[in-house]
């Protein structure tokens, strides 16, 4: 811009064309997300490049995180001129040489040249109104750090003093409206109001919400850049109260399984992904248990079927929720698999011989295993012991056990294994020949009732070994070298001795045959015969008298055993006094077989010195018996006697009748020798007193040789 005061003020101006600026905008919004009620979600915004305002549904109004909203109005700034230099000169250069009160750097707004090009050119002639072809429009920064001010430039035909002035519109607050009457405007309309510039403006930022319910946040913007809107939707999941499952060794609603078991309880407190519960319990004691997904709790199961309840509450909800698993509690299985242990045949007599093994199975507790007739058990290898011994499922067992003593004899044990029963058997070989000389028993002619008769003994020669002597037949008895009488199977060698014995019946002329075998031998038999005539007239028998007696005391008489008859015999009593036959009840008749015993009994006289009597009559004999009172002081008794005894079975202890001592009012010494006696009953004894009214009985071991006598001596007093 040049300034020529020859020429008239014209102001002429050529200008660029209006070519917007680009701005360069951006903006974002979070995403979508679900969370659980009463949980959080975030999410960010960035909008910059032209948006004034923003908003969030559902969240509120957005303040910009940094620049501001620069809001524009129109000013009427008057252009003085300078006197000096030469009016004309006004605001055309980056610069203001002219000296102008309000004058400032001009530069470009919406082109696309850079802040503060030259736009034109004017001229003005001196006093001459300037001529306005077309207004400017510059951004304006002051000298005075007015910054960002946008100044239109308007020049007025109507002029100021004297040569008029131009009329500068800026968006200054408290401007005036744009000067738009005058003048050509081609190219230019200037703005009928202020305006916003709202580039440089930023809004960022992060919310956090907790929703309760599913949401939608939707971010709403506007500005030059133009609209933005964006949803962004947080949907809350509301997590009810769940047991996913609760279980029993992985079984529900019911396990199956045996007391002493080991059982699982297992449970999920989860719904979907996410935890339901805020606590759990389980009853019968178990008490709190952790809640979570795929927790377990171990237990021993109990003796009977039980329900276990789970209870839990519900995280958000507070619901009480429960569950059931029940524990069924099987009956174990008692009753095994039947075994069975092979029969050993051709044994060896007196021998111990073991079964096979067998194994236990089928059971599923353990259970009782015995086995009879002396045999014993081994368990898994174990010693072998007397049973019941305890076993289990998969155990092994080997019997063992003695063979029979006697060729050809079975042997059988009976095995007992839970509810199921077997047999195992011995078997022994057969005997070799072994034949002893010949020998025999003689047979018995009128042998007394109800008697036991021994037969005659023979000694057994001629073996060639030690052999067997078969139980006898008909229920007699044998005995070897003196030893007892029984039925029993038993061993004899050379040089011993062999009997025979058979109790009688009551059956007048009845016949008894028995026999017996050693070794190899045939049976050799023994035939006894009963009296075939009644026979009621017993054996002399004789009831000793009691002297010194206390007064006015029942006395009984010794017991005697009656003998050689062979029908029940009358017994009767003449005068006072009462009998009792085998130590039965006090009565004054009934009858008496033969071998039983017979007492009498007798009420003393109450006069010192005195006697009572009775007679006692069996059959057709009769004793006499007579109770003499004692007088005091007196150690010497009546006469006793103890009666004699035949046939007496070897080397067993034999006991006198019992004899009533009487006669003596003091105590009286006893001396003995060869033997023991017995008073009242009471223990066996070789030393002591006795006093009136005692009995004594004496006792002496028979000979072991038959056929001899053994004696034995007593003094009382």
């Amino acid at each position: 811009m040049e300034n020529n005061t020859n020429k008239p003020q014209v102001w002429e101006m050529k200008i660029a064309e209006d070519i917007e600026i680009p701005v360069t905008k951006a903006a974002s919004f979070g995403e979508s997300s679900t969370i659980i009620i009463g949980g959080s979600a975030s999410f960010t915004w960035s909008l910059s490049g032209g948006y004034s305002s923003a908003s969030i549904s559902n969240y509120g109004t957005l303040s910009p995180s940094s620049g501001s909203l620069k809001t524009y109005s129109v000013q009427n700034i008057p252009r003085w001129f300078s006197t000096s230099p030469a009016p004309g000169d006004h605001m055309c250069s980056p610069t203001n040489p002219g000296g102008y009160t309000q004058e400032g750097t001009l530069f470009k707004s919406y082109t696309t040249q850079a802040p503060g090009t030259f736009l034109g050119y004017d001229a003005e002639a001196p006093g001459v109104k300037p001529q306005a072809n077309i207004g400017y429009v510059y951004p304006f920064t002051s000298t005075n750090s007015r910054a960002t001010t946008t100044i239109y430039e308007k020049i007025d035909p109507a002029g100021g003093p004297p040569n008029g002035f131009g009329t500068i519109w800026t968006t200054s607050s408290g401007g005036e409206g744009p000067y738009t009457g005058n003048g050509p405007n081609s190219g230019f309309k200037a703005p009928s109001s202020g305006y916003s510039v709202d580039t440089d403006i930023v809004f960022s930022g992060t919310a956090t919400v907790t929703p309760s319910t599913t949401t939608s946040y939707t971010l709403t913007a506007s500005g030059s850049a133009g609209s933005y809107s964006k949803t962004v939707v947080i949907t809350v999941l509301d997590i009810p109260a769940n047991i996913q499952y609760f279980r029993a060794n992985d079984d529900s609603p019911s396990h199956d399984c045996f007391e002493g078991d080991l059982v699982t309880l297992s449970w999920s407190t989860f719904f979907s992904t996410y935890e339901s519960a805020s606590s759990a319990t389980i009853d019968q004691g178990i008490g709190t248990v952790s809640i979570g997904k795929d927790k377990t709790y171990s237990l021993i199961a109990p003796a009977e079927d039980t329900t276990y309840k789970m209870t839990i509450v519900g995280l958000y909800d507070s619901e009480v929720l429960e569950a059931f698993v029940t524990i069924n509690i099987l009956t174990p299985d008692s009753t095994p698999d039947v075994i069975s242990f092979p029969t050993i045949e051709n044994a060896t007599p007196t021998t111990f011989y073991d079964s096979n093994i067998q194994t236990i199975t089928g059971i599923a507790v353990p259970i009782e295993f015995d086995s009879t007739n002396g045999s014993t058990i081994s368990v898994n290898g174990g010693a072998f012991v007397n049973g019941p011994v305890t076993v289990d499922e998969n155990d092994t067992v080997k019997l063992r056990m003695e063979s029979s003593a006697a060729y050809s004899t079975l042997k059988t044990a009976s095995v007992f294994n839970g509810t199921t029963q077997s047999a195992w058997k011995i078997i022994t070989k057969s005997e070799p020949s072994n034949l002893p000389n010949p020998y025999d028993f003689v047979d018995v002619q009128d042998a007394l009732l109800n008697t036991l008769i021994v037969s005659n003994t023979v000694t057994i020669t001629g073996l060639s070994a030690s052999t067997t002597v078969s139980s006898p037949t008909n229920n007699f008895q044998s005995s070897v070298d003196g030893g007892v009488f029984d039925t029993s199977v038993k061993n004899i060698s050379n040089g011993q001795t062999l009997r025979l014995a058979y109790t009688t019946s009551n059956v007048l002329g009845d016949i008894a045959s028995g026999g017996i075998t050693v070794g190899s031998s045939a049976l050799v038999d023994w035939q006894v015969q009963n009296i075939g005539t009644a026979d009621s007239n017993p054996t002399y028998f004789d009831f000793v008298d009691k002297i010194n007696q206390p007064a006015g005391t029942y006395i009984v008489s010794d017991s005697i055993t009656i003998t050689g008859i062979n029908v029940a015999s009358a017994v009767s009593i003449t005068g006072i006094g009462d009998f009792r036959i085998n130590g039965g009840a006090w009565v004054t008749t009934g009858n008496i077989n033969n071998n039983q015993t017979l007492e009498l009994r007798l009420l003393s006289s109450t006069t010192p010195g005195e006697k009572v009597s009775t007679t006692c009559t069996v059959g057709s004999l009769s004793d006499l018996w007579q109770v003499f009172t004692t007088t005091s002081g007196d150690v010497i008794p009546d006469a006793f006697y103890f009666n004699d005894k035949d046939n007496q079975t070897p080397n067993t202890f034999v006991t006198s009748n019992a004899v009533l001592i009487e006669g003596i009012t003091s105590p009286a010494p006893i001396l003995i020798s060869n033997g023991e006696f017995q008073i009242d009953g009471g223990a066996w004894q070789n030393a002591g007193t006795i006093n009136n009214g005692e009995t004594i009985r004496l006792r002496i071991q028979s000979s072991p040789n038959l056929d001899t006598s053994v004696s034995m001596s007593i003094t009382i007093g």
